[in-house]
């Protein structure tokens, strides 16, 4: 009955990129009614009343979506943090990173009659991006890293942060340099 920090998470690609777009959001309309009513929702919201869920539960009806974000963007990630560790063992006098340091294979809807394969750039900014979930991951107690892992586990993303960051990056003056 409130928006969390989880719902403003999603609202955005899922408004912007999807819904407002004539084919996709006909598209949700038909195959995912209650998404489209929760984006109408959230894009019209009641003041912000009501109670969250009890001891930070996680509702069974959101598993489905991280389970295909892990799906799809995990592996992506990891693959882009090892060419990046990489670029930076193999550019050790370069200080800014490039957007971009080359390309690599993807597979989406694995299994399913919607999987697509296909090359896609690797963008150094997935690297700054990810090492947010992860330091704040690495600065949980160990009773909260554990029902982190649980929840990840439960939709195929317990390895989620097993892969190390060897070489930080940051942004300066709206740059990605080097650590």
């Amino acid at each position: 009955s409130r928006p969390s920090i989880g719902d403003f998470g999603l609202i955005g690609p899922l408004y912007a990129h999807q819904y407002r777009d004539p084919a996709s959001g006909a598209l949700m309309e038909r195959i995912a009614p209650n998404v489209a009513a929760w984006v109408r929702r959230m894009m019209d919201p009641e003041p912000l009343t009501g109670d969250f869920l009890p001891d930070d539960e996680v509702p069974a009806t959101l598993l489905p979506i991280m389970q295909r974000m892990v799906d799809e963007q995990l592996p992506v990630i990891h693959a882009s943090i090892h060419a990046i560790d990489q670029w930076l063992a193999d550019n050790p006098d370069e200080q800014e990173l490039p957007r971009s340091i080359g390309t690599h294979e993807f597979t989406i809807a694995v299994g399913t009659p919607e999987q697509v394969s296909g090359e896609r750039m690797i963008g150094t900014f997935v690297q700054w991006m990810w090492q947010r979930p992860l330091d704040a991951f690495q600065a949980l107690s160990v009773a909260d890293k554990a029902q982190v892992q649980a929840l990840l586990a439960e939709v195929g993303g317990g390895a989620a942060f097993d892969v190390p960051v060897q070489q930080r990056v940051e942004r300066r003056n709206f740059r990605l340099m080097r650590g």
